[in-house]
């Protein structure tokens, strides 16, 4: 009695076959995505949409002190000048 060695059963390696070619298939899709550059512009998006929300916070928090506002303002457009130090 001769057995298929590609069946889906216990003495088959069709099993393996299948998720070894799945596997293929999604490294290949994997490749594909890196070289043409998309999760770089996926991570470009993020950033920015962090930054959005970030900025979102900080505008909306009323906690703040006038001249802690007016601060911050100054440094973040760099008119530093005449400060003793300045951290970045």
């Amino acid at each position: 009695m001769r057995e298929d060695f590609l069946d889906w059963d216990e003495i088959g390696v069709g099993k393996n076959l299948m998720s070894l070619g799945i596997f293929g298939v999604v490294c290949w899709i994997v490749l594909l995505l890196t070289e043409s550059g998309i999760f770089h512009q996926l991570q470009g998006r993020c950033r920015k949409t962090i930054e959005r929300r970030r900025s979102l916070v900080e505008n909306n928090n009323t906690g703040e002190d006038p001249d802690v506002h007016r601060e911050r303002e100054r440094i973040q457009r760099n008119d530093t000048n005449g400060d003793n130090l300045v951290m970045r």
